[in-house]
């Protein structure tokens, strides 16, 4: 591939393979090996023990290890947050909607329209779901100001955080689709780290 050598007019692009940095003039002189290139590019390889210390942020300050901590917590579930419904918000349509739902023929894949019988006429609720979220998002946005203003960003973001983990954990296990509803719209509410 091509990385840019400069910006600008007239900057002109070389491949990778073709630099290689002379150590002692440091100009180039030929194509790297890619593990040169990236010893060159990141100051050189970390050993293994290094790597784990940082990976498990040994030698942190207590302050910054705790606000990663929740920070990383809060944007994992997140993710659960936005790539859950891909799976579990597929619409369901039984045969006929005459049938007991014992007579349903079930999905291939869990589907909360299936088991909690958003058919019929009852299809709306799936969007319904979504849109409790980002009604909890606006609301959220709107009072999280204020909040930030009042008690400072340090214990609304730790509580937020907590909250919504909280929040997205709980709906994982909702029993009724008004709870799932409920849990969603707490998810959105907290103010963003």
């Amino acid at each position: 591939g091509s990385v840019p050598e400069a910006s600008g007019i007239g900057a002109e692009t070389v491949s990778v393979e073709e630099v290689e940095m002379d150590e002692a003039s440091g100009s180039t002189a030929g194509p790297l090996r890619i593990d040169e290139a990236i010893e060159a590019a990141f100051g050189g390889n970390a050993s293994p023990p290094d790597a784990l210390r940082g990976a498990l942020l040994i030698g942190t300050p207590p302050f910054q290890r705790r606000l990663f901590i929740a920070v990383g917590g809060v944007k994992m579930a997140m993710q659960l947050v936005t790539f859950l419904p891909l799976f579990t918000h597929e619409a369901y349509a039984p045969a006929s909607c005459d049938l007991a739902r014992d007579n349903w023929t079930p999905p291939k894949r869990g589907s909360i329209a299936y088991e909690w019988e958003l058919t019929c006429g009852s299809e709306w609720m799936l969007a319904a779901f979504t849109s409790s979220f980002f009604a909890g998002c606006l609301l959220g946005g709107l009072l999280g100001g204020f909040l930030l203003d009042a008690f400072g960003r340090l214990p609304v973001v730790l509580y937020g955080s907590l909250i919504h983990t909280i929040a997205v954990v709980l709906s994982a296990a909702a029993p009724t689709s008004t709870v799932y509803c409920g849990l969603r719209f707490v998810a959105g509410g907290p103010p963003p780290p």
